[in-house]
């Protein structure tokens, strides 16, 4: 049947709360090797107090899945809109993808003292990583670099001063390479799940900075704002993510798969195998979270 067809076909969970978040903040600051993440001249503990406020992050992206490589290839432009009463020089920014590059990471570190040693025997061809990446405001590059003791933590130094109530457009495209199923973000059997996948501001609240590494057991404290996302996929992929669907033809397709599963009392076996001709045929997918 039509439905038995596609059952077999791959899924895609984009989870754009996997694919778009850590729009939620979580209640755990993540540390670097038990103690604070520190702000170049300037610690924490010495920030004072201030009132309130909570920046901004609005997103466009575009990308597209290559399911022979495992790979997503995009484009993104992110609006930060400074709320804060400061002037800011630099942001730091989470390439958490990074975080399943080596066994140095601290996620690496983490799933290993937890006792879990999956990804730390795991072999190089179920690492993942985040790269491409070319920082830019205006057309300009900005000079940007990794932490020393953390690859998937930024310093992104901008053009000129972001003075209060101001906001900066920041371009970059960028690469990830979508690691084994080890985390939030990785692939088994056909499926894609992707949380933690594009270039994030850390926070900048009343307490200053707060880059942290990608842990597996822990929360994010992320910045709110909007996504414009635009996903092209293979065609038989379904999508699954918050956010609205925009696209009319694929919310009537999903609509006629909901009806078919109804009747369903199992499911067939999903097939791993994906060739040239599947990977060709594509749609791409409109999205907006507000």
């Amino acid at each position: 049947s039509f439905i038995k067809r596609n059952m077999m076909k791959r899924n895609l969970f984009f989870g754009i709360v996997g694919l778009l978040v850590g729009l939620t903040p979580g209640l755990v600051l993540a540390v670097h090797d038990g103690h604070k993440p520190t702000i170049p001249g300037r610690s924490l503990e010495k920030v004072g107090k201030k009132p309130y406020f909570q920046q901004r992050v609005d997103y466009e992206i575009e990308v597209e899945l290559d399911p022979l490589s495992h790979l997503l290839r995009a484009r993104m432009e992110m609006f930060y809109e400074n709320r804060s009463p400061d002037t800011l020089f630099y942001i730091y920014m989470h390439l958490w993808p990074n975080a399943y590059r080596n066994n140095r990471t601290a996620f690496a570190r983490q799933k290993a003292a937890s006792g879990s040693w999956d990804f730390y025997a795991a072999p190089d061809s179920l690492r993942g990583g985040i790269d491409s990446l070319d920082f830019r405001t205006a057309g300009k590059a900005l000079r940007w670099s990794l932490l020393p003791d953390s690859i998937d933590v930024a310093i992104v130094w901008l053009s000129k001063p972001l003075l209060p109530g101001a906001t900066v457009s920041i371009t970059t495209p960028f690469r990830v390479q979508i690691p084994g199923n080890f985390s939030r973000l990785g692939r088994d059997r056909g499926q894609y799940q992707l949380c933690q996948w594009y270039p994030k501001p850390a926070v900048y609240d009343r307490d200053g900075w707060h880059p942290m590494p990608y842990l597996d057991m822990g929360e994010f404290y992320s910045e709110f704002g909007d996504f414009e996302v635009q996903i092209n996929v293979p065609a038989h992929y379904r999508v699954a993510g918050s956010g609205e669907l925009q696209t009319a033809s694929e919310r009537a397709w999903l609509d006629s798969l909901s009806t078919a599963c109804y009747a369903l009392d199992s499911f067939p076996k999903i097939q791993n195998n994906m060739d040239q001709a599947d990977a060709g045929r594509r749609k791409t997918l409109q999205d907006r979270l507000e």
